[in-house]
């Protein structure tokens, strides 16, 4: 469904790629989000995914202002979802999927120090009229 749009993308409006999302996002997330344990079990993760995926894509594709604190909130509901599921499989899944999540917020955090520590060396150096050398 996404993937025809995304080829025409270019030809609509902001108004419309932005109320076509928001719809899309909360039709089918507002689903998966809903169904009951025994309706979980066939729900493949890797395709919630690629759904999440395709969405924020498309998003990018249309130039809008995206969340992806908004696309993990929602990833991290679904995995809390499979951890309280009855089955064994979705609950190690839906774990599987938060430690997953906490190893990335961990590197995307190391990341954020680490530029925001050149940026303050470039400020130093740019105050001084030095050069300095990053990493």
């Amino acid at each position: 469904l996404i993937k025809p749009i995304m080829k025409v993308n270019q030809f609509l409006t902001a108004n419309f790629v932005t109320d076509f999302t928001e719809q899309l996002k909360s039709a089918i997330f507002g689903h998966i989000l809903g169904l009951e344990d025994a309706e979980l079990k066939g729900v493949d993760i890797k395709i919630f995914h690629e759904l999440t995926t395709s969405v924020q894509l498309f998003m990018r594709q249309s130039l809008l202002d995206i969340s992806s604190k908004e696309n993990d909130m929602t990833i991290l509901e679904f995995s809390l979802k499979c951890l309280n599921c009855s089955s064994i499989e979705k609950k190690l899944a839906g774990l599987k999927e938060i430690k997953y999540y906490i190893t990335t917020v961990d590197k995307k955090t190391e990341q954020i120090l680490k530029y925001e520590q050149q940026q303050d060396l470039i400020k130093q150096a740019q105050e001084n009229d030095q050069e300095i050398q990053l990493d």
